[in-house]
């Protein structure tokens, strides 16, 4: 059986922002959770706001939905395997009296399988209001970042990462990271630390972050070795990363992966209080 648990809100950073379409507002409009639980129930600690601002009752219908891989997906993410792993709350269609917000719980509910730690996936919730061929939408962008933890087999998606971020403290300044090639290509992979430039959707920035900010601190002290190398198809390869000087607050930086074909980031985190 299953067990529920709630997500805190301090492993959670939000963009706050509303996706707005004539009759139709929702919050928020874009949000990374980071850490969600692998073989649980868990209440994300956010909720989806309908906002009716209109002076009648209106109608809407909430859809999950998963984002083509062909689309504007946010560098480093894929799309969530199974709409099914993140639900809402309540009934699909419902009415919001005139001048009032609904308020529904968020939720994921992913499979207990080894492959699906050390993901990021993006997902997509849209809001349409109206009846018939009179309908108008909106669609949220939602990032949904899995537990990192090694593991011995490959994670889902074409890359894996065991784990898929690292966290540094006075007592750990030292970790490794394994790559898994799932593809049937050699990729050949260069790994730099980066900051991660700001991203727009409908005029709201995206900057995924937790534990306060990216750091020029952090960014300045992270060695990687190798910063170039191959991974055979259906092979693995492993990769160090140290912290060679202890930032004095906390601190974040990305490391992206990338090949001509290919882009992923490990998370790198500095906790001063570790």
């Amino acid at each position: 059986m299953r067990s529920n648990s709630i997500l805190m809100l301090c492993v959670l950073f939000m963009i706050i922002g509303s996706s707005v379409s004539l009759a139709i507002k929702v919050s928020p409009g874009v949000f990374t959770v980071n850490n969600v639980p692998v073989g649980e129930n868990t209440l994300l600690g956010i909720e989806l706001k309908v906002h009716n601002n209109s002076d009648e009752v209106q109608q809407y219908e909430v859809s999950v939905i998963a984002p083509p891989e062909t689309g504007n997906i946010l560098e480093g993410y894929i799309p969530i395997p199974n709409t099914e792993f993140f639900y809402i709350e309540g009934e699909n269609e419902f009415e919001v009296p005139p001048r009032t917000v609904e308020s529904r719980k968020m939720y994921c509910s992913i499979p207990d399988t080894t492959i699906y730690y050390n993901q990021k996936w993006e997902v997509s919730v849209t809001v349409s209001a109206g009846k018939g061929m009179l309908r108008t939408a909106v669609g949220t962008r939602y990032f949904i970042e899995t537990v990192p933890k090694e593991t011995e087999t490959a994670p889902y998606g074409d890359i894996g990462l065991s784990p898929s971020a690292i966290t540094f403290g006075p007592e750990k300044l030292e970790g490794k990271v394994k790559i898994y090639n799932s593809t049937e290509k050699k990729l050949d992979l260069e790994l730099t630390p980066y900051i991660p430039e700001v991203k727009e959707s409908g005029g709201i920035t995206i900057r995924p972050a937790v534990l306060g900010s990216f750091s020029e601190a952090l960014f300045g002290v992270i060695e990687i070795e190798p910063e170039k190398i191959s991974v055979a198809p259906g092979g693995t390869a492993e990769i160090g990363i140290t912290c060679k000087e202890m930032p004095e607050e906390n601190s974040e930086v990305l490391i992206k992966i990338e090949s001509e074909e290919t882009f992923d980031f490990i998370r790198v985190f500095y906790s001063a209080g570790q």
